[in-house]
């Protein structure tokens, strides 16, 4: 009986691949189709191809239909869905938040790279308007320079920050070279709240309206170490590109006072709801990555709603 060969897939690199186009040119194994599985085999293919189309055109139902936001210092976590469906989840639920943290994965540097970036971002950027006050979007400086016309026209810009890193090769002190940057936007209307960066001598002469320099923002620069070897070693969980939480701490009391409600749909492993709580604030988060749900679910623990309130002393 006459067939063809196809691809074998599989979890080794280049698996599912023509042969000879795997990863340093190795070949995969074939398995065998026969002829009259073809007519079967395509319908199945097709019927994919229609059910990805519909998704794309009509989008999936999200996990859950409606949330009600958690208490103060308390985590909501979301079931794992991609963070379109939870801004979706959030918006049609009527829920307001102080500022959204988007921290889309963008290591790719190449071309390729800053276009998917782009594709990714911009519908997580216009969500995000649709329900907070501040939105910190995080990326590589070029790709987020390709975001300063693109973005909703509901939020305005407020300032770059830099995040620079002591301990990493780039000591870079500006944007433009820096490894990792964020664009912080804010609806018009919406409030700053410098003064918990003041010591109390300035928040008393801010409050007598007597500071003669308040702090007005246009290129802000974190200096932070890197989570690596035994920098902040507590503090580490193993996941990939995890930030510190003094990173996320900042922007939050930037944006928020305690008790506001803080959004992460991109939370990777929790980062921003320990710092949430840290600031007196709450939080949803989401993540599409069942990775970054374990990690949330086991470093946040007790904080979560729904889960049991034995709260770990100190939040790492």
């Amino acid at each position: 009986m006459g067939g063809v060969c196809v691809p074998k897939g599989g979890k080794r690199s280049g698996a599912g691949r023509p042969p000879g186009s795997g990863r340093y040119g190795a070949s995969t194994r074939l398995v065998r189709v026969p002829v009259d599985l073809f007519p079967e085999i395509s319908e199945i293919l097709a019927t994919r191809v229609r059910a990805e189309a519909e998704k794309r055109a009509n989008g999936v139902p999200p996990a859950v239909a409606s949330i009600l936001p958690p208490p103060p210092e308390r985590i909501l976590l979301l079931p794992r869905m991609p963070a379109v469906d939870a801004f979706r989840v959030v918006t049609s639920s009527g829920i307001k938040a102080a500022a959204t943290i988007l921290d889309p994965w963008y290591r790719d540097r190449t071309g390729h790279g800053r276009s998917t970036y782009l594709t990714e971002t911009l519908p997580l950027l216009n969500s995000a308007s649709e329900c907070s006050d501040h939105v910190f979007v995080w990326g590589h400086p070029e790709a987020l320079a390709r975001l300063m016309d693109l973005w909703s026209p509901k939020l305005q810009f407020e300032c770059w920050i830099t995040w620079a890193a002591p301990n990493s090769a780039n000591r870079a002190l500006s944007w433009r070279p820096a490894q990792q940057a964020c664009i912080h936007l804010r609806r018009p209307t919406a409030r700053l709240y410098a003064e918990q960066f003041l010591s109390e001598r300035h928040q008393e002469l801010l409050s007598q309206n007597k500071l003669q320099y308040k702090m007005t923002p246009r290129n802000v620069i974190f200096e932070e170490p890197l989570l690596t070897g035994f920098i902040r070693r507590r503090e580490q969980q193993g996941y990939p590109a995890q930030k510190p939480v003094a990173v996320l701490d900042r922007l939050i009391r930037m944006a928020s006072r305690p008790g506001d409600l803080i959004l992460d749909m991109t939370a990777g492993s929790g980062t921003t709801g320990v710092a949430s709580i840290k600031a007196g604030c709450s939080a949803i988060l989401c993540d599409r990555s069942p990775t970054a749900m374990r990690v949330m679910r086991k470093r946040l623990g007790g904080y979560i709603t729904g889960e049991p309130a034995d709260l770990p002393e100190v939040l790492y």
